[in-house]
């Protein structure tokens, strides 16, 4: 009887163990589907009403990721009005993403994570509207069927970070991506 109390005290932590992981893991949903030209197709899982829009903040923990040193000169940086896309989504080696800016020049930033919150990619610069393409194509990197998370930041000399958000892409190189 005590074998048998073990063992199923042993497989309750097993799957509590299991369940206290997965909730490590961020999960990325409600995937935006695009065209070629950045046209809304669809969505995968329920939409993410935020996708691709203006967040009202970002976790402290992307704030962090966000925080790292560039060489731009904000001197002559301005307020903007923003409006972007992600296409096409998914994606099979490159994707990009529209930053249609009315008003500026403004500090990009962009940091582009997995889910399991590992950065793959971030860079700063001051741009005005730009197109910024993002190279997909390393399977040991983004692997088929994966999801990544881009986040970013625009600031002023008088106002970081004055417009934040995310947007998520479905890579896949099958010819069905499921």
């Amino acid at each position: 009887m005590k074998i048998i109390c073990r063992f199923g005290v042993f497989m309750l932590l097993a799957v509590l163990m299991d369940c206290s992981d997965n909730d490590d893991k961020i999960r990325f949903e409600g995937i935006i589907l695009t065209d070629g030209s950045g046209s809304p197709i669809g969505t995968k899982g329920t939409r993410d009403l935020n996708d691709w829009k203006q967040d009202s903040a970002l976790p402290r923990e992307i704030m962090e990721l966000m925080d790292f040193d560039h060489k731009e000169d904000l001197s002559n940086t301005d307020y903007a009005i923003i409006d972007n896309r992600g296409y096409p989504n998914p994606c099979s080696d490159i994707g990009f993403v529209n930053f249609d800016i009315a008003g500026g020049p403004c500090l990009l930033k962009v940091v582009v994570v997995d889910e399991d919150f590992k950065m793959k990619y971030r860079s700063a610069h001051v741009t005005g509207s730009t197109n910024h393409g993002f190279d997909f194509s390393d399977n040991s990197r983004f692997p088929d069927q994966s999801v990544v998370r881009v986040y970013y930041s625009f600031s002023q000399k008088d106002d970081e970070n004055f417009y934040v958000g995310h947007g998520d892409f479905w890579i896949c190189r099958s010819t069905i991506c499921e």
